[in-house]
């Protein structure tokens, strides 16, 4: 069950944020500092009340990160496969956009927390 649900999970989260990162640079995304020149790795999500660690899903589709760039670019990693986007930040928030939608996270120091859609995703810094 649990692997059934991490594998789901799994599927979601690619899609999300693949979705969020393919297509054109944003216009006017520009990195402040912060966050560039630094990777982030999945530490957990959270969906209905189930929680699976970053382990477990690494060992189900590979390792899930988000690298972030100098300009405001970034790249993610789901399972191997590498989406492209842009980001932007206002003080601890990071706004990653394809152009189309974005997603907006929360930084507290190490750890990087999205709020998706009754998603919990946390990452921390590599």
């Amino acid at each position: 069950m649990k692997k059934t649900m991490a594998l789901s999970i799994a599927v979601l989260l690619a899609c999300l944020m693949l979705a969020g990162c393919g297509g054109d640079k944003a216009a006017g995304a520009d990195a402040k500092g912060g966050v560039a020149g630094t990777t982030w790795v999945l530490d957990s999500i959270e969906v209905a009340g189930q929680k699976v660690s970053g382990a477990d899903m690494t060992t189900i589709v590979g390792e899930i990160t988000y690298q972030f760039k100098d300009g405001g670019e970034l790249t993610a990693t789901v399972a191997g496969v590498e989406g492209t986007g842009t980001y932007s930040e206002n003080g601890n928030k990071i706004s990653i956009d394809d152009g189309t939608q974005s997603v907006e996270a929360t930084i507290d120091g190490d750890t990087m927390t999205f709020d998706i859609e009754g998603m919990k995703m946390v990452f921390v810094k590599k």
